[in-house]
């Protein structure tokens, strides 16, 4: 089971990224060639309430999202952003 969600997916503004782990986590949005377009700390966050990730400015297409803490396994989603 995973630590970490992602949604909605698809997405039009607004990603939501919850987690499981109270660790700091670190979440970057990745392009398709693999470059890292949006990177940004969540700091000691609380289980179960979701972190705001503003996506409203990238372009429309497909995008991993990486999302690393100390302690968890790196987790990796494909989303859509319309």
């Amino acid at each position: 089971s995973s630590h970490f969600k992602a949604y909605p997916n698809p997405v039009s503004s607004t990603l939501q990224v919850e987690t499981t782990t109270p660790d700091d986590c670190s979440v970057s949005i990745l392009d398709m060639t693999g470059r890292k377009v949006i990177f940004t700390m969540i700091v000691t966050p609380i289980p179960g309430s979701p972190s705001e990730l503003d996506l409203s400015n990238l372009p429309e297409g497909v995008y991993v999202v990486r999302i690393q803490s100390a302690t968890t396994q790196q987790f990796h989603q494909r989303i859509i952003k319309k």
